[in-house]
């Protein structure tokens, strides 16, 4: 007797692990769906509906232990007016810890984030970010014990917005003469000897500088250059105490850029599939790191 029958053993997990390999590189290299047809040759409808099936789920959760991570940058930055991706960033290992989409950088959106990841083991030694203050107050209220190392690049960046980029004041002039050595600074006697410089330049200029008007553009610049230098001298120099702490957020303003460069590659991307391409996207680089 003859069955005449042939019997094909389907296994979802398998044909979805091969259709992810084609949204992934839709996100992680920027291919357009015409391009990824080319290379498939599968239609341009099941592209189309591979990208969707996987666009509209967030990924699954970090399998991390956070405990193990001491040493971490915070950086955030905006897709949209409402999309703001937020990220702790392992500086020794050049990679994403965990990720969070919020509509800006905020204490609300950031606080109850915090305390989740502290609940979950994470405890850091140090955190190396910019001045955002609403961030800088959750992480104070989360990790009390924390260093806060402030970005020397994102000092030294804005001061020169500021400060512009042909100052034609001698104030404004030797200020970002001074704030450009900060990124050279390697040791506490070079510390010292820029502090002295900036010190010395408000005694120098300490007449002109009461004179400032808050009501000018330029004028109110350069108050708020100085200022954000002296408020921010506390949390600027920890990484000269111990060199694991990095520096600036350097690794992050990077990883951000290419993101962003492939976003624009996809252009018309909306909500909530703009949030899941973000989170999908540190998702897999963070995969790909582990695998090599």
């Amino acid at each position: 007797m003859v069955c005449k029958k042939t019997y094909v053993r389907s296994h979802q997990g398998i044909k979805e692990k091969r259709e992810q390999i084609w949204f992934r590189k839709w996100i992680t290299e920027g291919y357009s769906l015409r391009q990824l047809c080319q290379q498939s040759h599968w239609s341009h409808s099941k592209l189309k509906r591979i990208k969707k099936y996987w666009l509209d789920q967030e990924p699954p959760a970090p399998n991390i232990r956070l405990k193990n991570h001491q040493h971490l940058v915070f950086d955030g930055t905006y897709f949209s007016q409402k999309d703001c991706l937020m990220i702790f960033w392992d500086s020794r290992l050049h990679q994403s810890l965990t990720s969070r989409v919020a509509s800006k950088e905020s204490y609300l959106n950031t606080i109850s984030w915090f305390k989740k990841l502290k609940g979950q083991g994470l405890s850091p030694v140090s955190i190396t970010m910019d001045g955002q203050t609403q961030v800088i107050k959750a992480i104070g209220e989360t990790w009390p014990d924390c260093l806060l190392q402030r970005c020397l690049y994102h000092i030294q960046r804005q001061s020169e917005m500021w400060l512009r980029r042909y100052p034609k004041t001698n104030l404004a002039f030797e200020l970002k003469l001074i704030t450009q050595q900060l990124s050279k600074i390697k040791d506490t006697k070079q510390k010292d000897f820029w502090w002295k410089q900036f010190q010395d330049w408000k005694q120098k200029h300490s007449t002109s500088i009461k004179l400032l008007s808050s009501t000018d553009k330029v004028e109110s610049d350069i108050i708020r250059a100085y200022r954000m230098i002296e408020n921010a001298y506390p949390n600027m120099f920890h990484y000269l105490d111990n060199q694991h702490i990095p520096s600036t957020s350097n690794g992050v303003e990077g990883y951000f850029s290419h993101l962003k460069r492939l976003y624009r590659q996809h252009a018309g991307l909306r909500r909530p599939n703009l949030k899941n391409y973000l989170l999908w996207y540190v998702y897999f680089k963070r995969i790909n790191l582990t695998r090599n």
